[in-house]
């Protein structure tokens, strides 16, 4: 008891920054998933927004090529090149002689008229030129591209054109997301005793602060009124504590 008075400053001072970490520790335990998160649905959104422009280029370039572009270079050098054609479309009707009836009869038609043309790359990305990455995944650090695939499709009878982007986006992310938080086994065992020491040192640290207090009270109560807890609980939790501690990985 000499000694834990002789050095009760420096004891103080350990068992707070103890507590300092304990608290860290606790806090980031907290905040890990919160982060990840944020994090996941920050990258999320930049997949589907750039996989919206390769959408939207691919519709301009089926619109006036009838057909989808199979690579992403043949579709940056359209949107560079290409222009829509701007038409207008209106109802007209006339009066034709039908050779069976042997009368004049009322045609309907539709009359297309060319209003002028537009370029492609105006019309979609305005001034900016992030088209020319379409084909880049965009997330920091991951060095990889979108890949691309066109194709006729027959179905029953009628051909349809069809394109499929595949990027591995979503799996990309993911592992990307999964390398900011490692949950393997190891890991969680090792941070597990980690935790369990440092929870024990600032128990015990506590503990033996209070001991003087503990066997000076009378009745169960310290001099400064305050009710004192129970030895044996704290013991034989400790030891359970350090039980688990010491036990091996299976």
């Amino acid at each position: 008891m000499e000694f834990i008075s002789k050095y009760k400053r420096y004891i103080e001072t350990l068992l707070w920054g103890l507590i300092i970490i304990f608290a860290y520790q606790v806090f980031n335990s907290v905040n890990a998933p919160i982060k990840f998160n944020q994090v996941k649905n920050e990258r999320y959104l930049k997949v589907i927004d750039k996989l919206k422009d390769i959408r939207n280029a691919q519709i301009a370039y089926k619109s006036v090529n009838g057909v989808y572009s199979d690579s992403f270079e043949g579709l940056i050098k359209f949107i560079d090149t290409a222009q829509y054609t701007l038409i207008q479309k209106r109802d007209s009707s006339y009066m034709k002689y039908d050779r069976v009836y042997r009368i004049d009869m009322l045609q309907e038609v539709v009359v297309i008229d060319t209003l002028g043309f537009a370029s492609v790359k105006d019309s979609l990305f305005g001034s900016s030129d992030r088209y020319k990455s379409m084909a880049e995944v965009p997330i920091d650090g991951v060095d990889q591209m979108f890949g691309i695939k066109a194709d006729i499709i027959d179905k029953n009878g009628y051909n349809v054109a069809s394109v499929a982007t595949v990027g591995m986006a979503l799996l990309l992310t993911v592992g990307q997301l999964l390398r900011l938080t490692t949950f393997s086994s190891r890991g969680l065992w090792g941070y597990s005793k980690a935790y369990l020491a440092l929870f024990l040192g600032v128990f015990t640290g506590l503990w033996l602060y209070a001991l003087p207090d503990y066997f000076s009270a009378v009745e169960g109560i310290t001099s400064q009124g305050y009710p004192v807890g129970s030895l044996p609980y704290v013991l034989g939790c400790s030891g359970l504590a350090a039980f688990f501690l010491l036990r091996e990985r299976r």
